[in-house]
């Protein structure tokens, strides 16, 4: 079976910064932070006390989930230019929304979300949620792309998201999973680990033919996409990259390139012991004598790590970066640690030196995703 080849046609997107592309341009790629104190709920109990959290809305409390992956989708498809949308399938990565019930606030199960954005915006079949953790929205990417290259679909709206809740910020500081600093240093020497941010990004992916045959515009081809499980450990990644570096080559294969022809990536970067060292050895798998030739950057430490959401706002981000020409740099990496010895973006205004760039995400139980855009001719 020939492969259909996939493109992608419009996007919607909120950052800790706002909504849409010109508060990510204007913040992440110049170099600034959303971490903040927390205000959404009391932390005093707690040994971290920051995360990067959207507050544009006025209120201390946080707009549902669904509500701003729907409002995502409505610019993804608005942007796409699709005016008959009854059959537009919608695959979302989210986890559980918080919602009240008997004056209580719960976790809606997760498999409802891609239902109730379905239902919000009168959309079609099949309806689906992942919510495999840190790859569920690029995980959800990647089925819609697969759906599109297939020929099952000739578009698909896919993505996902994650908003700053109590709830799991405060399973993440249980098991001190974050940073007390008030600060990220992806691939830093003294890391002190992750901090939590708001982020969801809803996409148009469809063939481009029938991009072609209706007068859209193409914003980038999503030229390969790779997904693996490392089945090493249920929370730590493999140490040796193998299942990063799987994805990775995957979707290389799939684009017919070579790493010399990569001009970026967006790493996962979470800024923690394991992950980051990992992620370096699965680059030097990967690309081998080129991995230090690649600029890296992690814009968690702008944006802090949106969970479910991460790999569609850093898909966003890459998106961003061929479309512009310009790299975002990680911000407060000023000590490298020697076995994350890559190419880092330390410094706003790097331009982007090809067409392609990858974002790349992974996940507790060793799942890794690999999305490889290349920027339209």
């Amino acid at each position: 079976m020939t492969s259909v080849e996939v493109v992608l046609t419009g996007y919607g997107v909120l950052s800790p910064f706002g909504f849409g592309a010109a508060p990510i341009l204007d913040n992440v790629f110049a170099g600034r932070s959303a971490i903040s104190t927390v205000t959404r709920f009391d932390t005093d109990t707690f040994l971290c006390h920051h995360a990067a959290t959207y507050e544009g809305g006025g209120s201390a409390q946080p707009f549902p989930q669904q509500e701003a992956i729907t409002a995502c989708a409505r610019a993804a498809i608005a942007m796409s230019g699709i005016d008959v949308i009854e059959e537009l399938p919608v695959i979302v990565g989210a986890k559980g929304d918080l919602a009240p019930k008997n004056g209580v606030m719960v976790r809606r199960p997760a498999f409802t979300v891609a239902e109730a954005v379905a239902e919000d915006l009168g959309l079609g079949n099949p309806r689906r949620t992942f919510f495999n953790a840190c790859v569920a929205s690029s995980n959800a990417i990647i089925h819609a792309c697969q759906l599109v290259a297939s020929g099952a679909a000739r578009a698909v709206l896919c993505g996902g998201g994650y908003l700053v809740d109590e709830q799991v910020f405060a399973h993440f500081d249980s098991v001190r999973g974050l940073s007390r600093t008030g600060r990220m240093a992806p691939f830093s020497r003294k890391r002190p680990g992750v901090l939590l941010g708001d982020g969801a990004a809803m996409l148009v992916v469809e063939s481009a033919v029938g991009a072609r045959e209706r007068g859209a515009t193409a914003l980038a081809k999503v030229a390969g996409w790779g997904l693996t499980s490392d089945g090493f450990n249920i929370v730590r990644p493999d140490p040796s990259g193998r299942g990063m570096a799987a994805a990775i080559s995957l979707a290389l294969r799939r684009a017919r390139i070579g790493a010399e022809e990569l001009g970026y990536i967006n790493a996962h970067g979470t800024g923690t012991e394991s992950n980051d060292s990992a992620e370096t050895a699965a680059y030097r798998l990967a690309f081998g004598e080129h991995a230090q030739n690649v600029p890296v950057s992690s814009t968690k430490a702008s944006t802090g790590h949106a969970l479910e959401g991460c790999g569609a706002l850093e898909t966003v981000i890459t998106l961003l970066a061929l479309t512009s020409s310009q790299l975002p740099p990680t911000i407060g990496l000023t000590d490298p640690d020697p076995d994350c010895n890559l190419r880092h973006v330390v410094e706003p205004g790097r331009s982007l030196e090809t067409g392609f760039a990858l974002s790349v995400n992974a996940s507790v139980g060793g799942v890794n995703s690999a999305l490889l855009l290349e920027r339209s001719s």
